[in-house]
């Protein structure tokens, strides 16, 4: 009976606090899940004879090392982010541990395992819904920040963490027995957990003003692409003005040339005047002037590059429920890139497709097809730019507000082209009560 107290005392100490060490990770794991729960229990039970043999809280401080090893190997993730979860972690595991000491010298007749025991399943009983809450409120979105926040908060977390084990001189985890050593354990948990809310707080912020700033250039652009638009119009309309005025002189020459029965001459005058016509290119392909501007945008830049556009654009009106410059923001992202990689192949024929249409009353379905030869280069399941270091800024973008609808972005390599494909759901806006935490697995 004794050795299933310890067994249950080490399982009470590990498993919970392994539970919110790989939460965040879970689905980022190097190898499949079984592998991972063989070896993770096969190190337990490599502990629990540890302990039981020669009864030292040494095994368990070294299998801490052994377990923070474990986990920074089978997690595919930043280092630093992998640092910052722990620091989280064992702070508030020693302050449960050293409260489960204290219990134990509270009733000396009893067996210390058995009220070790039962304390932690008390406090983990708390702890446990509570840390979940905190690591999907503040630390989950920070992790999937793309600048470097997680790791000014990792040194600082890390500081705070090392500093409280100086304090007191002691170097324990799991064995806080005196008062003074679990408060100060307690003071250190808190001032991470305190720092970690208003650095993410202020991240969040920083990010809400970029967000801000991406629409309001995502809006200057549409502005510009209206305007070239309307002044292209402008153009054409001012040059059917001048050719019907122009008319009745064309019609005199020709009036002649077929009296005296030259119909060469005819053939060479209508060739030279088809020629002298503008070519300017002016699509009408919907009745959203925001999208509309985009399409001849990129029609004309095509038309200039020699690419083949294909446009095939489904929509019965121009009422839709995703706001008119995040649609545009998505089109241009999509079309731009597409252009740009049309542009740096260097033979064969050149090719975008465009596909945007409306299924079912809510649903926007957007896909764009390039020729593309070369290779995807992807970190974390994320595209990393062919034009800079980095991600790519346009697909980030485009997921973003693609989540933030209700709907995914997905971009990969088909038969030598390049397809990037956009599912939005009409009306859905999830940035209200979510802050772009979901991410599409491809």
């Amino acid at each position: 009976m004794e050795i299933f107290w310890v067994l249950l005392y080490l399982f009470m100490g590990l498993v919970p606090f392994s539970f919110l060490r790989y939460y965040l990770f879970y689905n980022k794991l190097r190898v499949k899940k079984p592998i991972f729960f063989i070896v993770f229990f096969l190190l337990f039970g490599i502990e629990a004879v540890g302990y039981i043999y020669f009864s030292s809280e040494t095994i368990r401080h070294i299998f801490i090392f052994v377990f923070c090893l474990y986990s920074c190997l089978i997690i595919k993730e930043r280092f630093s982010k992998h640092i910052l979860v722990f620091v989280l972690v064992i702070p508030s595991l020693s302050t449960i541990t050293g409260i489960s000491h204290i219990m134990r010298s509270y009733f000396p007749s009893h067996n210390r395992f058995i009220v070790m025991t039962l304390t932690l399943m008390a406090l983990y009983s708390v702890v446990l819904p509570t840390g979940i809450w905190f690591l999907k409120k503040y630390i989950r979105p920070l992790l999937n920040c793309e600048n470097r926040s997680a790791d000014l908060i990792c040194m600082q977390a890390t500081a705070i963490f090392i500093l409280t084990f100086i304090a007191t001189n002691k170097f324990s985890i799991t064995e806080n027995a005196q008062i003074s050593m679990l408060f100060s354990r307690f003071l250190g948990a808190f001032c991470i957990i305190f720092c970690c809310v208003i650095l993410t707080r202020i991240n969040n912020f920083y990010l809400d003003i970029q967000r801000e700033h991406e629409k309001s250039s995502a809006r200057d652009k549409l502005l510009a692409l209206a305007d070239e638009q309307y002044k292209q119009i402008c153009r054409s309309i001012e040059a059917t003005r001048q050719t019907r005025h122009d008319w009745r002189h064309h019609i005199t020459v020709l009036t002649s040339y077929l009296n005296a029965a030259d119909y060469a001459g005819v053939q060479e005058y209508l060739a030279a005047f088809i020629e002298s016509q503008p070519q300017e290119l002016t699509l009408c392909l919907s009745k959203n002037v925001g999208v509309n501007s985009v399409l001849s945008y990129i029609a004309q830049q095509c038309a200039e590059n020699n690419i083949d556009f294909i446009c095939n654009v489904y929509l019965e009106d121009d009422t839709m429920g995703i706001p008119e410059p995040e649609l545009c923001v998505i089109l241009g992202n999509l079309l731009e890139n597409a252009v740009w990689a049309c542009q740096n192949e260097t033979s064969g024929p050149k090719m975008i497709r465009l596909c945007l249409k409306k299924e079912g009353l809510q649903t926007i379905l957007i896909t764009v097809d390039n020729t593309f030869t070369g290779r995807l280069y992807t970190h974390d399941d994320k595209l990393l730019s062919q034009k800079h270091d980095g991600f790519g800024i346009g697909t980030a973008s485009t997921r973003a507000i693609a989540e933030q609808y209700g709907g995914y972005a997905k971009f990969e390599t088909i038969d030598g082209e390049f397809r990037g494909s956009v599912l939005l759901y009409e009306n859905i806006n999830c940035s209200s009560s979510l802050k772009k935490t979901n991410q599409y697995n491809n």
